[in-house]
């Protein structure tokens, strides 16, 4: 797929339309991108096997949810069932955005465009979850609510709900990792408080106090709301890359030599920066399970 610039010099001007035209236009460019290429005809007859099989897999899961629930065997509330499969949304979101690799933030509308900083961010937010792995998700839930009489059309919005929150919450985590923040600590914080009440909420739901759907759709409006507004905000106070940064000290001469500057710059790489703490976090999780 060409450059995001090349995409918006192909007949736009963003000064002259509107913030509906120019979605409409990126979106276009990125689902076309998604179906083509090289060997398309074999990647799409791909994308298509593995779409019947959500299909069939979402169906099947919509039946377990009414078998487990009326099942004597098992005592599963809604509310913890809809928290475990919350959990494995929110490890679909980890795994398409963090594994194999860290996968960075594009801009689609870049800082050189006279736009607005809303504009912009809205823009490159919705562009960037053009992703297969997303459209199964909504599929892997519709036909949920297809094969489950208990798992009805408000439990399904509440599971898109909650993937919009975690791709929300995670855009946040993502602009501390790749930009120069000010108030560090403060945002971090804020970042830190929208985690603990998404963690607040799986401890209600483990205990059982999460059962009414549309308090859930409450609590994951709001969580998605403040996310969002915390995004939006740093996206417009962040500063530059922070590769970048390590540059312009260098350029200062800020750095006493020139190993100072390659571990700084080597550290302030969002891709190194993500796989050392990756990497301190697995082993202690190891450490823990021994």
């Amino acid at each position: 797929m060409k450059g995001s610039s090349e995409h918006i010099s192909d007949g736009l001007a963003l000064s002259e339309v509107s913030f509906g035209e120019t979605l409409a236009f990126l979106l276009k460019v990125r689902i076309k991108a998604l179906f083509a290429g090289e060997k398309a005809w074999l990647w799409n007859t791909l994308r298509f096997l593995l779409l019947l099989f959500v299909m069939v897999n979402g169906w099947f899961y919509g039946y377990l949810y009414d078998a487990v629930l009326a099942s004597d065997v098992y005592d599963f509330s809604p509310g913890m069932l809809d928290a475990m499969l919350q959990n494995l949304a929110f490890v679909v979101v980890f795994m398409v955005n963090y594994v194999p690799a860290y996968r960075p933030r594009s801009e689609f509308v870049s800082q050189l465009y006279p736009v607005g900083t809303h504009f912009r961010t809205g823009i490159n937010l919705l562009c960037d979850q053009v992703h297969l792995v997303y459209g199964y998700v909504v599929v892997f839930i519709i036909m949920m609510v297809i094969g489950g009489e208990a798992f009805s059309i408000l439990h399904g919005l509440n599971m898109l709900l909650f993937v919009v929150m975690i791709i929300s919450l995670e855009r946040n985590v993502k602009v501390i990792l790749e930009q120069v923040i000010p108030r560090f600590l403060v945002n971090v914080s804020l970042i830190g408080a929208l985690g603990a009440l998404l963690g607040f909420y799986f401890i209600l739901a483990i205990y059982g106090y999460s059962d009414i759907a549309i308090l859930q759709s409450a609590y994951f409006i709001t969580l998605t709301t403040l996310a969002l507004g915390l995004h939006f905000h740093l996206s417009k106070v962040a500063g530059s890359k922070r590769d970048q940064q390590a540059i312009r000290t260098r350029r200062r001469g800020t750095f006493k030599n020139i190993n100072q500057f390659a571990i700084m710059l080597y550290f302030r790489r969002r891709t190194t920066l993500f796989t050392v703490v990756m990497i301190v976090l697995s082993k202690l999780f190891v450490f823990t399970a021994f």
